[in-house]
C-alpha cells in the first residue's frame, strides 16, 4: 500500500469521527435534549469537514490520475464521482443551514426549515456511505 493511499484511508476514519461527533450533536438538537447548539463548535466541525473533505478530493485525484482514462468507463467510479460532487454542495448547504442550529430549538422550526434539513442530513449520511463503499469496490474488484 502506498503511503498516499494510506493517508487517503486515514483521512476517511478521520472525517468518519468527526462526523459520528457532529451528528451525535445534531441528534441531540433534534430530540430536543438541547435547545441550540454552540456556535463555536459547529462552525469548528464544519471546517474540519470541509478540510477533510477538501483533502479526500485531492488525495483521491492524485491516486486515480494514472488510471483516469479507465476508471472514466467505469460505472461505479461514475457512481463514486457522484456522491463525491453531492458531498461538495451538501457541504455548501450545511454552511447555510447550520446558523439554525445555533438560534432555534427544532421543535420551533416550520415544516419548511425542517425539511432541508432532513434531505441534508440523509444526503450526507447516504453519500459518505456510497462513496467509501464505491471506493472500496472500485479498488478490489
Amino acid at each position: 500500500m502506498s503511503l498516499l493511499l494510506f493517508f487517503h484511508i486515514a483521512l476517511v476514519g478521520f472525517v468518519a469521527g468527526l462526523l459520528i461527533i457532529a451528528d451525535k450533536e445534531a441528534l441531540s438538537w433534534f430530540t430536543g435534549k438541547r435547545q441550540t447548539l454552540e456556535p463555536e463548535r459547529l462552525r469548528l466541525y464544519h471546517k474540519l469537514t470541509w478540510a477533510g473533505l477538501v483533502s479526500l478530493g485531492g488525495t483521491g485525484f492524485i491516486l486515480v490520475y494514472p488510471y483516469r482514462l479507465y476508471l472514466l468507463t467505469e460505472p461505479l467510479f461514475i457512481a463514486k464521482l457522484f456522491f463525491v460532487g453531492v458531498l461538495f454542495v451538501n457541504a455548501l448547504l450545511i454552511g447555510r443551514l447550520q446558523h439554525l442550529a445555533t438560534t432555534h430549538a427544532f421543535s420551533s422550526l416550520s415544516l419548511s426549515q425542517k425539511i432541508p434539513l432532513f434531505i441534508s442530513g440523509a444526503a450526507s449520511l447516504y453519500c459518505w456511505l456510497g462513496a467509501a463503499f464505491l471506493g472500496y469496490l472500485v479498488t478490489n474488484f
